[in-house]
């Protein structure tokens, strides 16, 4: 009996290596809270052209669409996308430009340049950290501001919570009136 499921197993598994997966699997749900729809009104307003090659992307070619809204999603998360923050990550790469520099001069520079130069490493390494800190607090408020949008969603969701779950029921049994 052992060896039949065994010779079954292995006689089945060429014809499961050429399986082919669908052209275009379905997206997974959105992790954060928030969906295409309300992630692309944010978009559509900061980023015309971003927008609208998004929404083209949706149409032809929805696994890329997904995989590019979570890309964004987590860059608006992080505040990659925040002019402010972007210079000051170019600023930052100029410290540390300049920092390696200092770096690289102390360790040939003899005992009274290495003082010097030791002094300009403390300058630069106390604005690389004042840089670093402020981009911390941008953060930070972007997150807070984060917060505030998601507590005014709750409280409306809780608002309108009959009509929501009545539409969600109509649209599950197909009691709605859809496309009249």
């Amino acid at each position: 009996m052992r060896r039949t499921i065994i010779t079954a197993f292995l006689l089945a598994m060429p014809a499961l290596a050429l399986a082919e997966p669908p052209e275009h699997p379905p997206p997974p749900a959105h992790p954060q809270g928030e969906g295409p729809d309300k992630l692309l009104e944010r978009v559509k307003d900061k980023w015309p052209e971003k927008y609208k090659h998004l929404t083209e992307l949706r149409q032809s070619n929805p696994r890329l669409f997904h995989q590019s809204m979570m890309k964004l999603r987590h860059q608006l998360l992080k505040g990659e996308q925040d002019p402010l923050i972007m210079e000051r990550m170019g600023e930052m790469r100029d410290l540390r430009k300049a920092f390696n520099e200092k770096v690289d001069a102390y360790s040939t520079a003899d005992a009274k340049a290495k003082v010097k130069i030791r002094e300009e490493m403390v300058k630069l390494a106390t604005k690389m950290f004042n840089a670093r800190q402020a981009a911390r607090k941008r953060r930070l408020d972007r997150a807070k501001e984060r917060i505030i949008e998601l507590e005014t969603e709750i409280k409306d969701r809780d608002a309108k919570q009959a009509e929501l779950i009545k539409r969600f029921v109509d649209e599950a049994t197909g009691d709605s009136l859809q496309g009249l």
